[in-house]
């Protein structure tokens, strides 16, 4: 079953007959789900916007420990193997923040027309409930890209928490090595 016919059954099974229910009342669901929709967006957009500014931190962070190392590069050479396993957690979070980052699947705002209009909406038989019809249809279309962003928001909270995690881990240990570094190259 793909998203629209679940959509399109989440809602049939409240309503009995679509042309029945009062216009307004549409526009008032409508209205609704376009806030509901434009909140799951901002989410997105939110952790994209967290994950931009961890990545920029974190390049910073490390910046500033890898020129400290490059001036004293007796470190690095007395300690290569330990530097280089070290890297494996600053790669990992690289590329957790890499996945918030990029370009991804999303339900974008708005509706193109294909999507609103529905096959035969000049027949006899609808043409008393064309705006109905409309509006109908946008809502299930709406509710498939509720649906479809709920799933891939909380995909995505999941993978923002692990690398906030992990860089607040890298703020602590990154400083630590550096000093074990120090104290044991003296």
């Amino acid at each position: 079953m793909t998203e629209n016919e679940k959509a399109k059954n989440k809602i049939k099974s409240k309503i009995g007959i679509w042309h029945h229910v009062n216009e307004s009342t549409y526009i008032l669901v409508f209205n609704l789900a376009k806030e509901r929709f434009e909140d799951i967006l901002g989410e997105s957009e939110s952790i994209t916007n967290k994950a931009i500014k961890i990545e920029t931190g974190l390049l910073a962070f490390i910046g500033f420990f890898v020129g400290y190392f490059f001036t004293n590069q007796n470190l690095i050479v007395n300690h290569v193997a330990l530097i280089s396993w070290s890297g494996i957690p600053v790669f990992l979070e690289v590329t957790l923040l890499a996945f918030l980052i990029f370009p991804k699947k999303v339900k974008n705002r708005g509706l193109p027309p294909e999507v609103s209009l529905v096959e035969n909406i000049d027949s006899p038989e609808d043409k008393k409930n064309q705006r109905q019809l409309v509006y109908y249809n946008c809502i299930v279309a709406l509710q498939e890209n509720i649906d479809f962003m709920l799933v891939k928001n909380e995909n995505r909270a999941k993978i923002y928490t692990i690398a906030l995690s992990l860089f607040l881990l890298l703020v602590i240990y990154i400083p630590a090595l550096t000093i074990f570094l120090i104290s044991n190259h003296s």
